[in-house]
């Protein structure tokens, strides 16, 4: 055999085998999941940053999204507030029905459940995410907050969290918070 077409058979062999491998690991990130309800009660506990109402409900609404939260149906209300939502409140919070994804059973996979939908893992980094400041310290004890009271709402795995705000500085002295959520395939049919 010519050394041309032996080389031309095992590069056109290992580009196939490639793209085999490339399609494997493309089935094998996306997974069966389906929305659930959540219901979220929220109050702000900051010492460092004050918020109005409505400073906070437009902050959560980006977290939340970023999240994973499904953007249909999606309202957050705020609570907690006075009479004037612009102006800062001692502990404004949020209230709120989201919708999560979490994985599906087997059972409802079988069934063929019309509510299942692909999703696949993606990396957040929520000290950088577009419209939540996060710069000179800010939102880092809100973002302390939602670690703690609101990430367990949400199916989330490789969590990297370390936060060192101090109180009355507005300081987040290098904060990190990068976790992985389950998000809609986009060419799967939401139901």
């Amino acid at each position: 055999m010519h050394p041309y077409v032996r080389n031309l058979i095992v590069s056109t062999a290992l580009l196939m085998s490639t793209h085999v491998a490339i399609a494997k690991d493309a089935a094998q990130s996306s997974q069966p999941a389906k929305w659930v309800t959540r219901d979220v009660q929220f109050i702000y506990k900051g010492l460092a940053t004050q918020y109005s109402c409505e400073g906070l409900r437009k902050s959560m609404l980006v977290i939340l999204q970023a999240l994973g939260a499904r953007k249909q149906g999606f309202n957050v209300h705020a609570t907690h507030c006075g009479s004037e939502l612009d102006t800062a409140s001692r502990a404004p919070g949020i209230q709120a029905t989201i919708s999560v994804l979490v994985p599906a059973t087997a059972e409802e996979v079988s069934r063929a459940d019309p509510n299942i939908v692909r999703a696949h893992w993606r990396r957040v980094d929520l000290t950088r995410i577009q419209n939540l400041d996060t710069s000179h310290g800010q939102q880092c004890e809100l973002l302390e907050q939602t670690e703690r009271d609101l990430l367990p709402l949400f199916t989330s795995r490789q969590l990297d969290y370390s936060s060192f705000c101090i109180p009355n500085t507005g300081d987040s002295a290098g904060m990190t918070f990068t976790v992985e959520v389950l998000e809609v395939d986009s060419k799967a049919l939401v139901h």
